[in-house]
This record gives C-alpha cells, sequence and structure tokens, in this order.
C-alpha cells in the first residue's frame, strides 16, 4: 500500500495527521509530508511501532529578509487597499 499522509506537529509536541496539506498552519505548527509505502504483510502483525527523531541541526531556522518583509506589506496593502506597517518580532508562546 502506498499513501501520503501530513502529519501536523506544534512547539508543544501536540499533533494530528490529515489526508490533504494543510494551509492554515498555527504560527507555532510545522506540517510533515510522509510518504508511506506500506507492504500487505505488515498488516497482518499485532502491533507496529516507529520512532521519528529530527536532529535539530537539519533544521534551518526561519530568515525573514528585509525584502519579504517589503514584498509582504506591498501585498498586503495592494488587497486590502490600506496602509499596513509590518514588523517582525520575535514569537512568545502564551502559557
Amino acid at each position: 500500500m502506498i499513501t501520503n499522509l501530513y502529519l501536523i506537529i506544534s512547539k508543544t509536541g501536540r499533533t494530528r495527521i490529515v489526508k490533504t496539506r494543510q494551509n492554515d498552519l498555527r504560527i507555532d505548527e510545522v506540517c510533515l509530508k510522509l510518504n508511506l509505502n506500506i507492504p500487505n504483510i505488515m498488516f497482518e502483525k499485532p502491533q507496529l511501532q516507529a520512532n521519528i527523531t529530527v536532529d535539530e541541526k537539519s533544521c534551518q531556522p526561519t530568515n525573514i529578509t528585509p525584502e519579504i518583509i517589503i514584498k509582504t506589506q506591498e501585498l498586503i496593502e495592494q488587497t486590502m487597499g490600506m496602509k499596513i506597517d509590518l514588523k517582525v518580532v520575535p514569537f512568545k508562546e502564551d502559557k
């Protein structure tokens, strides 16, 4: 069996799996596409287990350049018909 799924993970460890890509993710969520190729014999086993580890060194920090800020601001202003002041601020998680 071959199937594709999307694993959505929040910064707090909350997870969900969906069949189609989600475009409305929260700011503290990431979406990982999972391509599963599972042989039929696996469905005859009583229990399956998987351990997934993502090494922090393989993650790239989000880099928002001044050009991205300007283009985003221009797009919002053109779409909404209003002037805005777009700033990038550090993310603070609500507790």
